[in-house]
């Protein structure tokens, strides 16, 4: 990693920096898969597997920093980051009986190769307009270019034949323009508002090596937020806020990629996956060290991992996919409690509930259920300036998947 910081003027600042990063290693395991269909005979396979995982990155940053006078400063940043992923994999198969005799070996070929390409500029402006008011806006553009070769191969009677259905080559290029406005406002000695809003737009553009257009979507939206705090005295405040946000799927969750936990089951990769919308509303409410929160969200398109789909050979896929939609509902409890001046506990509780559903499979699903979750820290002053402290946590049973 290097940098460098250049004052070019008391009022002026100009930065850059850049860093490389190698991330590299290899993996091996043996797993034994226990088979049975219907009321047949048991059978087993025993699979090795090799893996080399391969991260290289390049990050570039500049940035400009200038303040026109104590009230008003604007900044001009520029990043690039290049990605570059190799992870080849190979699965060894030996097939037994039920009596665990040897019936025939095979094999599992990987290949998967990554590169990536971000590029994100941006333009914030900040002035205080008065002692009680200052505005922020500020306009943002991203453009990513992805690569993703992905070949799967099969050993089937000492011949390697591509496997059609998982073997994928793919280029997304992806451009965000974005531009918002926010204004903090003390409305009164008490009374503070934050308020603002962004526009983002979006166009996403994926095909395939064959130049088939796997998916083109072109789409806008709108993202306001609203805080309101008001600190009736000194030891009892409240706060409401309204928020709509974006949740983008990762890269990785994006792009087609294969991991076999045996022939018949198989991680992967959808690129068909749309961004998560969510409104969120929460109310706060803090009494000196007493904090009692409760907030609800829906996600429209919420992004869920490790979904089934069976395909048409019969094999058992897992692969992220959009739900319907998603209620979050939750209550916050956080106290303190003083046992003695040497003996300080400090509780927080959070109970939720999650309504969704689900349409990505043959028939709709709705699911509803409730967790509980609860963290103690007990903290001991003892002689001579010494301290202890003791923690736990009780999870119940929480959804996933």
């Amino acid at each position: 990693q290097i940098g460098f910081d250049w004052d070019i003027s008391p009022r002026t600042l100009i930065s850059s920096s850049f860093n490389i990063n190698n991330r590299k290693w290899t993996m091996e395991s043996f797993t034994q898969i226990e088979e049975q269909v219907g009321s047949g005979e048991p059978t087993s396979i025993e699979m090795v597997t090799n893996e080399l995982n391969e991260w290289r990155m390049y990050v570039g940053n500049f940035s400009v920093n200038h303040d026109f006078n104590e009230s008003q400063r604007i900044s001009f940043d520029l990043d690039y980051i290049d990605y570059y992923q190799d992870q080849p994999t190979d699965y060894a198969l030996d097939f037994f009986d039920d009596l665990h005799s040897l019936t025939h070996q095979g094999g599992i070929q990987v290949d998967k190769e990554t590169p990536i390409t971000t590029w994100v500029g941006k333009i914030d402006y900040w002035a205080k307009v008065s002692e009680k008011v200052t505005i922020e806006a500020g306009i943002k553009g991203i453009r990513s270019d992805l690569a993703n070769n992905v070949t799967v191969d099969t050993l089937d009677n000492e011949l390697w034949v591509r496997d059609s259905i998982f073997t994928n080559f793919s280029v997304m290029d992806e451009n965000i323009k974005a531009a918002y406005v926010s204004s903090s406002i003390k409305v009164s000695e008490k009374v503070d508002v934050q308020m603002g809003i962004r526009y983002e737009h979006t166009t996403t553009n994926i095909d395939s090596r064959e130049g088939e257009n796997l998916v083109y979507r072109k789409f806008g939206n709108w993202f306001p937020s609203i805080f309101m705090i008001n600190k009736i005295d000194k030891n009892n405040s409240w706060v409401l806020s309204y928020s709509r946000r974006v949740n983008r799927p990762s890269f990785s969750q994006l792009a087609p990629f294969v991991l076999f936990v045996d022939p018949n089951n198989i991680y992967s990769g959808n690129v068909n996956l749309l961004p998560a919308l969510t409104h969120a509303v929460k109310a706060e409410f803090r009494h000196k060290a007493i904090l009692v929160s409760l907030q609800y969200s829906r996600d429209k398109n919420a992004i869920a991992g490790f979904q089934p789909k069976v395909d048409e050979n019969n094999r058992f896929l897992s692969l992220t996919q959009n739900l319907d939609y998603q209620n979050n509902y939750s209550l916050t409890l956080a106290f303190p409690i003083q046992v003695t001046k040497w003996w300080e506990i400090q509780n927080n509780l959070i109970g939720s509930y999650i309504n969704l559903r689900a349409d990505f499979l043959e028939s709709p699903v709705e699911i509803s259920t409730g967790n509980f979750n609860f963290n103690s820290t007990w903290r001991f002053d003892l002689p001579k300036k010494f301290a202890a402290e003791i923690s736990g946590f009780y999870q119940s049973k929480v959804f996933f998947g």
